[in-house]
């Protein structure tokens, strides 16, 4: 009763209600490509006021990662935020050679 044609054409139809079931109607109409610098809600966005500029500029100081006691405070740091080249020691320059000799190149 079933042969294998019957069997992929109702395959074939199952598959294709199961796709047209997953398009949801109000998905229907959206845009699918956007082009970069242009807004889609249609109306122009406009400039920022000085005071919405502040608040977005301290949010950037709270999220920048500075640590406490940073620079933007004046105050020094005790994380290491010293730039300068270490000052080489004996006891550097032995650790270093034991490095070489026992990292196998």
């Amino acid at each position: 009763m079933f042969d294998k044609r019957f069997l992929k054409t109702f395959g074939v139809i199952c598959f294709g209600i199961f796709v047209l079931a997953g398009c949801r109607p109000e998905e229907q109409g959206r845009p699918l490509h956007y082009e970069p610098g242009v807004y889609p809600g249609g109306k122009p966005s406009s400039a920022l006021d000085e005071g919405d500029l502040a608040e977005l500029r301290q949010r950037t100081v709270e999220q920048g990662g500075i640590p406490a006691g940073g620079a933007l405070s004046g105050g020094g740091t005790t994380t290491g935020d010293d730039v300068r080249a270490p000052v080489e020691t004996e006891a550097g320059k032995q650790l270093r050679e034991r490095g070489k000799l026992q990292g196998g190149n």
